[in-house]
């Protein structure tokens, strides 16, 4: 098992992805990741590993470093071809609940209780839950993995402290995901 990153190079997005076994040929199974590998081709694209089997002990872990460089390289789109943390917070000592949604571990929901859910998120009754358990986890991560989030990257001029960053996604500050993301908010229905 191991963590990877698979870089555009025509357009610079990156998606970073965890896998189970050592295919070099595995270029992701996200949405995005593979719309863009069809509308780019695969000679545009690079994989790297970001962390490799001999340094993670379990599953969970490998989660907990996807989730980590994730953050840290700021795939999550726009920005990249990540779509969601399905594993954010993850596992049980990140999350304050237990690390479950409606009873099930987060990223076995499927279908339309996973609409529901993701529609969930962006209701604007929700944004303060949200942005404390967002808040909680990032903490807790930080703690288990030190180095690692947005004061690394301030440092290193990466992710969302890179130049330029945070005039294309416009100012977070005092504004709700739906008014930054209109498209968004057509895809969900009124939030």
């Amino acid at each position: 098992m191991h963590v990877y990153l698979i870089k555009n190079l025509i357009d610079g997005k990156q998606y970073v992805g965890a896998k189970k076994g050592n295919n070099s040929e595995y270029f992701g199974s996200g949405k995005l990741i593979g719309e863009a590998i069809e509308k780019f081709g695969r000679e545009n694209f690079k994989k790297e590993v970001l962390v490799e089997e001999r340094y993670i002990d379990d599953w969970e872990e490998c989660l907990r470093f996807e989730s980590a460089c994730i953050l840290s390289l700021n795939t999550l789109q726009p920005n990249g071809y990540n779509i969601l943390f399905w594993n954010w917070p993850f596992p049980v000592e990140i999350c304050s609940e237990g690390g479950k949604i409606g009873g099930k571990i987060a990223g076995k929901i499927t279908g339309k209780k996973t609409f529901e859910k993701k529609k969930g998120l962006f209701d604007p009754a929700n944004e303060k839950k949200v942005r404390e358990g967002n808040t909680k986890g990032a903490k807790r991560l930080n703690e288990l993995y030190p180095g690692i989030g947005a004061k690394r990257c301030r440092e290193l001029g990466r992710g969302w402290f890179a130049p330029g960053m945070q005039s294309k996604a416009g100012k977070i500050g005092g504004k709700r995901t739906h008014e930054l993301y209109p498209e968004e908010q057509k895809r969900w229905g009124k939030i």
